[in-house]
């Protein structure tokens, strides 16, 4: 599919960048567009989606899909987020916590 981003949003994200990183993107595939999504976020203020269907009939080649590259760049970007998504709470700390606290 299509993002369209804002160039203002792009230069926030970059200009956010931590301290000894020059690029924006690390990752390539799905891993590159949740890890945009995830550089922007905190300057959005309305993140819409817009349907759009792609048709060119059918083609006839061999995928260029490869699962355990995708897989392997998706889990990359996981443990380098930490659930930075999520407020700042990682995941696997916050449910340590709740089996300390019962």
């Amino acid at each position: 599919g299509f993002r369209l981003y804002r160039l203002f949003l792009l230069e926030r994200a970059i200009d956010d960048l931590p301290e000894g990183r020059d690029r924006l993107l690390r990752h390539d595939g799905w891993a590159a567009n949740a890890e945009m999504l995830a550089s922007v976020r905190p300057h959005v203020r309305q993140l819409e989606q817009v349907p759009f269907h792609r048709d060119y009939g059918r083609r006839y080649r061999n995928t260029r899909f490869r699962l355990v590259r995708e897989l392997w760049d998706l889990w990359k970007l996981r443990r380098e987020l930490g659930g930075r998504s999520r407020g700042g709470a990682s995941t696997s700390s916050s449910s340590a916590e709740a089996r300390e606290a019962s």
